[in-house]
């Protein structure tokens, strides 16, 4: 053929080419350093260049094992005329090419052979035409799939749009939504914008009436007028969590730990609950310091000191 040498010829194949461009790079790269090792000139000089082209042809045009696929895959050997149905022959809208090539092969004595009389029983003709005929069934097969999962696949991107806590240009472009202009993108920033202001008074609103509800159990429990020692665990963690700030320790556990806690926290002042102010110092308790079964093996009078040491430490009172 005229054009496309590129095709047909077999040391122009894209393996060989590669492999040579990248063995010759090493060969540079190792005889620059052979020659700074021996304190030669750092630099490929002309007679060095047999030698690289040498050692790169060994590991490439010379490999026995690609040569023969750059052959099979041109269709010379198995004759398969594979070169006839590249796309760079039909790049022009005539087919001069192919006319040409059939009409040289005519010359020869070859004529075009009849598909019917093509031996693909057995041999290597049959072992090629069964790997093309299942590797179509398989590409038949996904094409298959593809299509019938698209409208899927669509359907579960656009509910990803839809539901999205924050817009992101892979969200947009996923759902097929590229274009700013339609309005679709801007009306789902605005609507998340309204829900996370909805969420934000939601959780506001949670709040107020949480302290509402600790606010009236702390009434009902100053109403009883008792003596905090003679409060339950419950009371006394509910006081204790009304008392406490930001920097605390975690509430205790135990009775008597509670009413240390309070007893350390209720001259606290209640306007703005749960929000340290400037002259409250947090409450660190050394029994919370500690894991529990070290706590047990402290006797009251230890955990009191412990307690008293670490408030003065604290306080400095």
């Amino acid at each position: 053929m005229p054009y496309g040498t590129n095709l047909w010829q077999v040391g122009d194949s894209a393996q060989q080419n590669g492999a040579y461009k990248s063995r010759l790079t090493l060969e540079k790269q190792l005889l620059l350093e052979k020659k700074q090792e021996m304190r030669l000139d750092f630099k490929i000089d002309r007679h060095d260049v047999v030698g690289l082209v040498q050692r790169a042809w060994q590991h490439s045009f010379a490999k026995v094992e690609s040569s023969r696929k750059a052959i099979a895959e041109r269709g010379w050997n198995p004759l398969a005329y594979n070169l006839l149905d590249n796309s760079e022959l039909y790049r022009e809208k005539d087919d001069t090419a192919i006319k040409n090539a059939y009409q040289l092969a005519m010359i020869h004595g070859k004529e075009n052979m009849d598909p019917s009389c093509l031996n693909l029983e057995d041999g290597v003709a049959k072992t090629m035409m069964d790997k093309i005929v299942e590797h179509k069934i398989r590409e038949r097969a996904l094409e298959q799939a593809r299509n019938e999962q698209s409208e899927d696949i669509e359907a579960r991107r656009l509910e990803t749009f839809n539901r999205c806590l924050r817009m992101t240009a892979g969200v947009a472009f996923n759902a097929g939504t590229v274009e700013l202009t339609d309005g679709r993108v801007h009306e789902r920033v605005v609507e998340q914008a309204r829900n996370r202001e909805q969420s934000e008074l939601e959780a506001v609103q949670r709040r107020q009436q949480q302290l509402v509800n600790s606010k009236r159990k702390v009434d009902a429990i100053r109403e009883k007028n008792m003596d905090p020692a003679k409060w339950n665990s419950s009371e006394l963690h509910t006081m204790v969590a009304w008392f406490k700030r930001p920097g605390d320790s975690n509430i205790p556990k135990r009775k008597e730990q509670l009413l240390r806690r309070y007893q350390l926290t209720c001259h606290r002042r209640e306007e703005e609950p749960k929000r340290k102010k400037d002259d409250e110092l947090p409450v660190v308790d050394a029994i919370d310091a500690i894991d529990d079964a070290a706590a047990d093996n402290l006797n009251e009078a230890e955990q009191d000191i412990a307690v008293t040491l670490l408030h003065i430490g604290v306080t400095g009172v």
